[in-house]
């Protein structure tokens, strides 16, 4: 694990090289998949970006800038960054991935009934978690597994975005849909980087400014 203590403006300084340096990758991933997107646009019929673009514009018409800027990052990064420190204590966090799984519509966030039983369901998981998890497994993973582990958490990241637009591919081009969530594997791996080389803040403040930049590109 990377861990260097450094000044606020160093950190912020090494944020915005970061951010640079990823959307340079983007770019040249963008090029390739454009390519792809083409080829596939002209054999079957059917449009990956287009699909996403409009998925994407749906989805930001239907929910908060709020939502989308603060509140879905946070949850992202508790659930997909927060672990990588391998504390036994933020492993409870992984519970909160059953709030993915429950919370299906942006207005389900203002249900204050389910939002308690959400609430219960992660103090419950998280007190059982934090019992019995056996922090030699964390031991194991940090000494001998913990690239693995790295890129598990980045790729999976990546991959929870497909359920973005998995719905509308159609079943013979479902096995390339994951090479369109490429960008957000490396979206995943700077932030991640991020995270363990200046903190939790760091990584949340750096997927907040992808977001936000996001948000400008959809809706312009």
């Amino acid at each position: 694990m990377i861990r260097k203590d450094n000044s606020f403006a160093q950190k912020a300084k090494e944020l915005l090289f970061n951010l640079f340096y990823m959307y340079l990758l983007l770019f040249v991933a963008t090029i390739v998949l454009k390519l792809v997107d083409y080829y596939v646009q002209n054999q079957f019929n059917f449009s990956f970006y287009e699909t996403i673009f409009n998925k994407q514009k749906m989805k930001l018409s239907n929910s908060s800038i709020f939502r989308i800027l603060f509140i879905v990052p946070l949850l992202e990064e508790l659930i997909f960054r927060l672990p990588l420190s391998l504390k036994k204590m933020h492993m409870p966090f992984i519970s909160l991935l059953f709030v993915i799984f429950l919370i299906h519509k942006p207005s389900d966030v203002y249900n204050f009934r389910l939002l308690i039983k959400l609430i219960l369901i992660i103090l419950l998981l998280g007190s059982l978690i934090y019992k019995f998890f056996d922090q030699q497994i964390l031991v194991i993973i940090s000494t001998k597994f913990y690239p693995y582990y790295f890129y598990t958490f980045c790729i999976s990241f990546g991959l929870m975005h497909l359920l973005n637009f998995y719905r509308s591919v159609p079943v013979s081009l479902i096995v390339i849909a994951p090479l369109f969530v490429v960008p957000q594997i490396i979206t995943g791996y700077f932030i991640s980087y991020i995270r363990l080389r200046n903190g939790f803040f760091w990584g949340l403040v750096f997927h907040c400014i992808c977001n936000m930049l996001a948000v400008y590109l959809f809706d312009s």
